[in-house]
């Protein structure tokens, strides 16, 4: 097991997801490793942020009811799905942020540089930053 955690950290941190932590911090949580549902020979790091999340101020993202929904695809007739690979790592965390995602392993402190699932307002920060990405082109809409 160790030798899948290994590796799934060497890959974030080639992706630039991840960084060592060295020196003092105020937050550590621990991880759950459970394996890929596709891939049993690989792992998932997660990262148990229960303690964590209570320190975390909640953004919140108005989710669209579905009258609001019908009301603005009418007339619609082509629809798209984006699929987002890891989209929460698309996103890099404010450096005065980082320090709350640090994580221990058995190899040594390990902290997020981009947004991590387990955050409790990861989904809402997420959601507001694709709004954004797409506010303005006409015939678009984030649901």
């Amino acid at each position: 097991m160790r030798q899948k955690v290994e590796e799934e950290l060497k890959r974030l941190e080639n992706n630039d997801v991840i960084e060592t932590v060295t020196g003092p911090t105020a937050w550590v949580s621990p991880i759950v490793t459970p394996p890929k549902p596709k891939d049993p020979d690989k792992v998932r790091i997660c990262v148990d942020m229960r303690q964590a999340n209570t320190a975390i101020q909640r953004e919140r993202h108005i989710t669209p009811t579905m009258d609001d929904v019908i009301h603005e695809l009418k007339g619609a007739t082509v629809f798209s799905k984006l699929d987002l690979t890891a989209g929460y790592h698309q996103l890099e965390l404010h450096p005065d942020s980082k320090y709350i995602t640090t994580f221990t392993t058995h190899l040594s402190l390990r902290r997020y540089k981009r947004l991590n699932f387990g955050i409790s307002s990861a989904a809402e920060v997420f959601q507001n930053a694709i709004c954004q990405t797409v506010q303005g082109i006409t015939g678009v809409k984030n649901l």
